[in-house]
């Protein structure tokens, strides 16, 4: 009765062992290039003290160079009574910190206000339009700032107001307690050079409604002390519930993961499930080896085979070393001529007697 033949798994190529792994890998190299890509070079959004494309150093240096001295601060405790304070972040103060700050005789700069908050500052102002493309406007008003500053190229996204008396058709309302910009791309580093947008963004801070200097700035940046509700975000317009249930689909995402990936270990001897000639199984082996090119292996196991047989035959004889140890094929004829001449070795020590065979 032939016995089952049990042998080990060959090993399949590194992509089917390790794809699990690789392409996790690849996930996480795409992630991190996307975040490198995305996310915000250093400094935050309109800050005086920030030379990246969103900071505002470069209107600040200007306006320094003018003479008019900017003072960043991050507290409303900071703000001295009666500065012209930019609001970089109108939204992340609620409507009564803001009211405070003009009760306390500050000038507001607001930068492209919502409607809830220009209802809480002045209820005659109002959101008329937000510009869906970048446009060229002329000042359309008697202001000697936006007179100076000319026709400027306002970016995409600005937002017009109603109300009150504005120029760039609502785009800018300067006034002697509040000015209303419709943009960040006004102040922001990268938006200065387009054309008349330094003037405007000069004029409009440090000059009141007659075009007279108002004094030093102090450019508020949002502190601990913020209590508005910020920008709105994309998760605004889903229910509160809906971090809590992304964080708990990702740690399940995970948990299936681990549950359901392949595990690295060692190759595992099985009983077949049927009878396999040792004839396919040698043939089996060849095609691996073919397939990866080892002719190591298949050297080492044609040369470990011939031994194994010599050696029961006739015990071990220093004559054959030199073939039997030789060095590694250098391609698949040499491997070929190894397996021939190891044969013929074989035939010629069957030859002789057992234990009076010598080499040839």
């Amino acid at each position: 009765m032939t016995s089952p033949v049990s042998a080990p798994r060959p090993a399949g190529p590194l992509w089917a062992r390790g794809r699990f792994w690789l392409v996790l890998a690849g996930l996480l190299a795409v992630g991190a290039f996307a975040v490198a890509v995305v996310r915000p070079a250093p400094g935050l959004p309109l800050d005086p003290a920030s030379t990246s494309k969103s900071g505002s150093a470069a209107l600040a240096q200007l306006l320094r160079q003018r003479g008019t001295s900017v003072d960043r601060v991050v507290a409303l405790a900071q703000v001295p009574a009666g500065r012209t304070v930019v609001v970089a972040e109108p939204a992340a103060y609620s409507s009564g910190q803001l009211t405070e700050l003009i009760n306390r005789g500050s000038r507001l700069v607001l930068i492209a206000p919502t409607q809830e908050v220009i209802n809480a500052i002045d209820p005659r102002l109002w959101e008329e339009s937000v510009d869906t493309a970048a446009q060229t406007v002329s000042p359309d008003c008697s202001h000697p700032g936006a007179l100076a500053a000319g026709d400027v190229r306002f970016p995409a996204g600005t937002r017009s107001y109603g109300g009150l008396p504005g120029c760039y058709h609502g785009r800018a309302v300067v006034g002697d307690e509040i000015v209303v910009l419709g943009s960040a791309g006004l102040i922001r580093n990268d938006g200065l050079a387009q054309s008349g947008v330094a003037a405007l963004a000069i004029n409009a801070v440090s000059t009141d409604s007659s075009g007279n200097a108002v004094g030093p700035i102090t450019w508020l940046m949002p502190g601990a002390d913020a209590a508005g509700p910020g920008q709105p975000s994309v998760w605004s317009v889903f229910p509160p519930w809906t971090h809590r249930a992304l964080l708990w689909l990702i740690l399940l995402g995970g948990l299936v993961v681990l549950w359901r990936g392949r595990r690295m270990g060692p190759a595992v001897s099985e009983p077949l499930p049927v009878v396999v000639r040792a004839a396919e199984i040698i043939e089996g082996h060849g095609r691996l080896y073919l397939r990866a090119q080892a002719r190591d292996r298949a050297a080492a196991a044609l040369r470990t085979a011939t031994v194994d047989r010599l050696t029961a035959r006739f015990g071990p004889r220093p004559e054959i070393t030199a073939l039997l140890s030789g060095p590694v094929p250098a391609d698949d004829r040499a491997l070929v001529r190894l397996a021939g001449e190891l044969a013929e070795l074989e035939a010629a020590a069957a030859d002789f007697p057992s234990g009076k065979a010598s080499y040839l």
